[in-house]
Formats: structure tokens, C-alpha cells, sequence
């Protein structure tokens, strides 16, 4: 019989290779698909006057996966509850897997359109959805941290799948990338199927009993730690929990929603077009998949590091400060882009990179953070999934305006300084849901929904 603790490490580890690879093939390494398929579609004098797909009919492609994951947030979460993530988990990623399939074979837009639904169709119960209840079930202490730990997936994710896809794409083209990525992702769908479960099993049977020197030890140790976790967090504000209905009667509950939705807007519109967007400034496609791996590699200690933050200062204020980090990183892309290709330019375009994958990998950790400090832990998935709808607004709109500035200008300059803007927004509107004037008072938390279970 396989112990407990081999049973946590299981879920830790395909928890972080379920997010990390879907995350990894749908965000990080959509750029690498972009001018295959305006080669390819230029090749067969496809789209309009026989040059090509535009940017904007491939970006809509982002638009659909996004749009759809967003709005089946709360459909995910309802199987997540009702099923578990061994059973939502597996299938959803091989949905991502059969999207890449399509994606491999297709030889038309209409294709391409329905690989990336068929993908969005798994994406949610592949990475938070499923995640997110796996931590809360299998870890009642230091949730941040194994949250941070299974959420820096994304980044190592993006890491490996760049790294890796430009390879492959580099020789065989986009076709075969596109069917290395479902490959990957139909095997970590087995063996999430084979070594996670939803929760610890009781240890109802003499032959799986603690023995009892074991047991003792533990309960000292536990009762000790318990200790010094009262100690430490005398005097703190306890945290109050909220069903989604009480949630909603709540200014914070939109406010905080809206601020979530600018801060998700960065992976839309900056992270989707980085690649292209630095090779509009005179990088090559090596070297722009180099600066991608440089914010997957700082993205994975960012999430960590901000994960510790948050525990310290809390995940929204936090949140603001990654958000403000990612304006920054923006601002030196717009000083780089006027260069024209000298040294300085350059220079400024890898800071970029750096300062944006410092910021942006704290954005995964701290979304449920945020959920979880703002209306507790208990109703996560319901409220984590409505709040999830309203991420169809960047889904919808960020590729498309990138793609039309694109195309209007030859470059992303303008879409990427609209998003200096929306962090702008976002980080207000995050600070007005902290507001105590958001808050409903304590004792008034049972009036707002009296009949709640």
C-alpha cells in the first residue's frame, strides 16, 4: 500500500506537471505557432488577397480558448466538486491533448479555431480547478506555500515546453511540435489517473494504523506546532468565510473581480504576443524564445517568492505590487522599441524581460490567494469559478486589440502600452476591495444570506 506522505508528494508533483504542461503549450508557446502558420497560410495564397492569415484571424484563436475556459469556470468547478480532480484532472488534459491533435492535422482556420476549443475545453480542470482543490484537500497548513509550489508549474512548464517546441519546430516544423505537446500531455493524463488521489485515505484497518511510538510523536509535534502557531498569530483577525451568495452581496466581490480581471489581462495580450512582439523589434525567433524562457525562469521564483509576500503583507497588496513590477517591465519595452535595433535598445528589451517575468509569475499563486484572503477558503471553488467568468473580458478582447495593433502598425507598442493602463485600473480596484468600507461589519455577515447552509 502506497503511505500518505508518497501519496502528498504524488499530488504535489502531477498537480505541477498537469498545470505546468497545460499552461505551457496553451500560453507560453502559442508565439511559436504565429509565423509557421502566416508562412504556411502565405505559402498556399491563403486569407486575405493571398498573403497569409492575418494576426488577428490566428490571435482570435486565443480569444476562443480563453473565452471558452472563462466560461465554463463555473461548470469546471461544479464536476470538481462532484467527481474530483482524479476524474476531471485526467480528462481534461487529454481534451488539450485531442485540441493539439486537431491542431497537428488541420489545414484550414476552421481548424485551427476548433483545436483551440477543443483545448479550452480542459484547460480550467487541468490546471487551478483541479489543483487548487487538491492543495485544500491534502494540505491543512502552508497552503500558500504548496500552492506556490504547484502554481510555479506555469513557469517551469513554460520553460520546458518553449525550450523544447523551438527545438522541434526548428527542424521538423510546427505540425510535429504541435503533436509533441499532445503526447506529453495524453502521459501525464495516465499517470495523474494512476498515483493522485482526491483526499487522504482514513486509516481504517489495524494493518493501516499508525503505530503508536509513531503516533505519539506526532500528536507532540503537532500539538507543539499548534502552540507556537497560536503565539504567533495572537491578536490577528480571524478569517471570516463567505458562500458565493454572500460573496456577491459584497462591493469587494466586483471590485476584486474587476481587479483580477486586469491583472489576468496580462496573459492575453503581453504574454501570447511577447515572441512576436520582440521579433517586431529586430530579435530573431531564437531570441525571442530565449527572453520567453527568461520570464518562465524568473516567473517560477517570482510565484514562490511572492507566495512568502503574501503571508507576510497579504495577496493583495501583494498583488498590486507585481501588477505595478509588470508597468515597469512595460515601460522599458516601450524605451527599448524606440531604439531601432542599437545596443541600448536591446539592452532595454532584455530588461524587460526580466523585470516582466519577476512580476508576471506572481499573478498564478496570488488569483487564488486573493480569493482565499478576501472570502476564506471553504466556498473557493464556487467563488473562484463565478469570479472566473469575468475573465472572459481579456479573453475576448486582449488578442483581438493586439492582433489590430499589429496590424495597423507593424508592431505592439500601442497594444502593450493600453496595458500599462488596465494594470493601472486593476491595481485601484484592488485596493478599493481592502478597503474596510467594503467590508460588512462582522456580526452583519449572517444577515447577508440568513438562509445559507
Amino acid at each position: 500500500m502506497v503511505g500518505q506522505a508518497t501519496r502528498a508528494r504524488a499530488v504535489v508533483v502531477l498537480a505541477f506537471a498537469s498545470t505546468g504542461f497545460t499552461i505551457g503549450t496553451v500560453s507560453y508557446s502559442f508565439g511559436l505557432f504565429v509565423q509557421p502558420l502566416t508562412d504556411w497560410s502565405a505559402a498556399r495564397s491563403l486569407g486575405p488577397d493571398g498573403e497569409g492569415w492575418t494576426r488577428t484571424s490566428i490571435n482570435l484563436s486565443v480569444t476562443l480558448t480563453f473565452l471558452t475556459y472563462s466560461l465554463l469556470g463555473p461548470a469546471v468547478g461544479w464536476a470538481v466538486d462532484r467527481y474530483g480532480p482524479r476524474v476531471v484532472a485526467p480528462l481534461s488534459l487529454l481534451c488539450v491533448s485531442a485540441g493539439y491533435v486537431i491542431i497537428a492535422l488541420g489545414q484550414s482556420l476552421g481548424a485551427l479555431y476548433a483545436g483551440a476549443v477543443v483545448s479550452a475545453l480542459g484547460f480550467g480542470g487541468a490546471t487551478m480547478a483541479s489543483g487548487g482543490k487538491l492543495v485544500g484537500s491534502w494540505f491543512s497548513e502552508k497552503k500558500g506555500r504548496v500552492m506556490g509550489i504547484v502554481t510555479s508549474g506555469n513557469n517551469a512548464g513554460g520553460l520546458v515546453c518553449i525550450n523544447i517546441g523551438s527545438l522541434v519546430l526548428k527542424h521538423w516544423g510546427y505540425r510535429w511540435m504541435a503533436g509533441m505537446f499532445a503526447i506529453v500531455l495524453a502521459t501525464v493524463a495516465v499517470l495523474f489517473w494512476l498515483l493522485v488521489r482526491d483526499a487522504p485515505e482514513e486509516a481504517t484497518s489495524p494493518a493501516a494504523a499508525v503505530p503508536p511510538s509513531v503516533a505519539e510523536d506526532d500528536a507532540a509535534a503537532a500539538a507543539e506546532e499548534k502552540t507556537e502557531t497560536a503565539t504567533k498569530e495572537e491578536g490577528t483577525e480571524e478569517q471570516e468565510e463567505y458562500t458565493l451568495r454572500e460573496a456577491m452581496r459584497q462591493p469587494r466581490f466586483y471590485l476584486a473581480n474587476f481587479g483580477m480581471v486586469c491583472a489576468f489581462w496580462t496573459y492575453q495580450m503581453v504574454l501570447a504576443n511577447m515572441i512576436p512582439a520582440m521579433q517586431s523589434e529586430g530579435f530573431s525567433t531564437e531570441a525571442a524564445a530565449a527572453s520567453v524562457t527568461v520570464v518562465a525562469a524568473l516567473g517560477f521564483v517570482s510565484k514562490l517568492v511572492s507566495g512568502c509576500l503574501s503571508d507576510s503583507i497579504g495577496a493583495t497588496f501583494t498583488m498590486c505590487g507585481v501588477m505595478a513590477l509588470q508597468m515597469c517591465a512595460l515601460i522599458v519595452f516601450l524605451i527599448g522599441a524606440t531604439g531601432e535595433g542599437s545596443a541600448l535598445s536591446t539592452a532595454c528589451l532584455w530588461l524587460f524581460a526580466v523585470l516582466y517575468g519577476a512580476g508576471f509569475g506572481g499573478i498564478g499563486a496570488l488569483l487564488p490567494l486573493v480569493v482565499i484572503e478576501t472570502f476564506g477558503s471553504k466556498s473557493f471553488g464556487a467563488v473562484h469559478g463565478a469570479m472566473n467568468v469575468g475573465m472572459a473580458v481579456p479573453a475576448l478582447v486582449a488578442p483581438l486589440v493586439a492582433g489590430m495593433c499589429f496590424d495597423a502598425s507593424g508592431n505592439y507598442r500601442l497594444a502593450f502600452g493600453l496595458t500599462i493602463g488596465v494594470f493601472g485600473l486593476g491595481i485601484v480596484s484592488l485596493l478599493l476591495a481592502r478597503c474596510a468600507c467594503c467590508r460588512p461589519a462582522p456580526r452583519e455577515k449572517q444577515a447577508l444570506e440568513p438562509h445559507a447552509p
